[in-house]
This record gives structure tokens, C-alpha cells and sequence, in this order.
């Protein structure tokens, strides 16, 4: 905002009878998320709609600005980009049209190429994987990233066809097999062009089971949205 209208908000800014009049019209100083560059120096016009709380932006004076304020969001879209502990579950992106659930109460974050969501008792970790053999089977290139996988009962492993051509495959290790305190699974999605998922998820409580067989369950390709990564 000019310096006038700034000296103006200062005036009035902790006078109750006039703050609630308090009309301001100035430009985004921060790359608000998830939209980033795209809003930053917009401008809008902010008014007081509750005299206990901070100005409302309510309209905007250029295409960008007015297509903010005017159109209804995805919440996924939205909600996907906050890296804090949201209440509400959220289908996040994860790029190369790949996107998967994250549970409510998980922080996520990216570090190394790895997409990272945890909690105080539960943690996923998801990775990209490329098949470099052209022409083979998606049931191949699983069988491949499986190499060296421990043995597990046929009862702790599970594979299931995908409608497209794709297959998806996971198995689940206990304290008792492996030395480590939690629960873990083990699970891949592979496409048939050769792009693939690897999701890990580890969880204190066995009775979490049923938890990492949903977040494994919900990756998922959107053909539409596929992109060079």
C-alpha cells in the first residue's frame, strides 16, 4: 500500500470507532500458498468484516487477483501444499499425475526425492521409480524392484492387477522378523509404461494394519495428468 493509506491503517488501526470503517487497498507482499509467485503483488482491497479481527481481503483489481477471490479452490489442491498436521485426510500430489492419500494428523515434507508424511506412531515414505527396459511387463518391473525383498508367508503379501495394465503389490513384516520395534509395509504400484511407486509405511500398533493397506491403496495415476518429471 502508498504511504498515505499506510499512515491512515497506523491511525486508526487501535481506534475502536473508527477501525471498524477501516478500508485499505495495497498489494500481496508474500507468495501465499499454494498459488506462490502467481499472487505475489496482486492487488486487492481489504475491509473490516469483524471489528475483533484482522482485515478480510474482499476484492480483487486485476484477472489473477479476482479469479483468487471469485472461484471455489480443490481442496487437494489447497490443503496438499501445507506441510503442518492437517485434521482432515488430503490427496496430495506427488507429481507425474501419481497422487496418495495423506492421512489426518501426518506433517509431510520432501527431502532427498523422497515424499515423507509423519506422525507420533505412524510414518509413509513414497519414492519414484523409472523402468529403463523398454517393453517390459509392469508384472516384470515389479518383480525386479522385489529383488531382494525378505520372505514373508503368503499370508503377509498380497498382488492385485490394475484395470490398465498395472499391478500393484505389497507385504507387511513384524517386530518379531525384523528386530525393529514397529510394523512395517512394503508396497509398490507399477504402471505399464514403467512408472512405479515404492511406499513405505511403518506403524507402532499392529491394529494400524489396516491404515497402511488404505494409504497403499489410494495411490493412484491419473492418465490426464501425466508430466516429464
Amino acid at each position: 500500500m502508498d504511504g498515505a493509506t499506510l499512515r491512515r491503517a497506523a491511525d486508526t488501526w487501535y481506534d475502536e470507532a473508527a477501525y471498524p470503517e477501516l478500508v485499505v487497498r495495497g498489494r500481496l507482499a508474500n507468495k501465499v500458498k499454494p498459488w506462490g509467485d502467481e499472487v505475489l503483488g496482486v492487488e486487492m482491497t481489504g475491509r473490516i468484516s469483524d471489528p475483533e479481527e484482522l482485515p478480510y481481503l474482499v476484492e480483487g483489481h486485476d484477472p489473477t487477483a479476482a479469479r483468487l477471490l471469485g472461484e471455489v479452490w480443490d481442496r487437494n489442491h489447497v490443503l496438499g501444499r501445507f506441510p503442518v498436521r492437517l485434521p482432515v485426510a488430503v490427496r496430495t500430489d506427488l507429481g507425474d499425475g501419481w497422487s496418495v492419500e495423506r492421512s489426518a494428523g501426518l506433517s509431510a515434507g520432501y527431502v532427498d526425492g523422497v515424499d515423507r508424511f509423519t506422525g507420533a506412531d505412524r510414518s509413509v515414505a513414497l519414492t519414484f521409480f523409472q523402468d529403463d527396459r523398454a517393453g517390459r511387463t509392469a508384472e516384470d518391473f515389479l518383480a525386479a524392484l522385489r529383488e531382494g525383498a525378505p520372505a514373508v508367508p503368503d499370508a503377509r503379501r498380497h498382488t492385485e492387477k490394475l484395470p490398465n495394465g498395472g499391478v500393484r503389490h505389497a507385504f507387511w513384516t513384524t517386530p518379531e522378523e525384523t528386530g525393529r520395534p514397529w510394523h512395517d509395509l512394503t508396497a509398490y504400484a507399477v504402471e505399464p509404461d514403467g512408472s512405479a511407486v515404492g511406499l513405505y509405511c511403518s506403524h507402532e500398533k499392529a491394529e494400524a494394519h489396516p491404515w497402511a493397506l488404505h494409504v497403499w491403496r489410494s495411490l493412484r495415476r491419473d492418465a490426464a495428468a501425466v508430466t516429464s518429471r
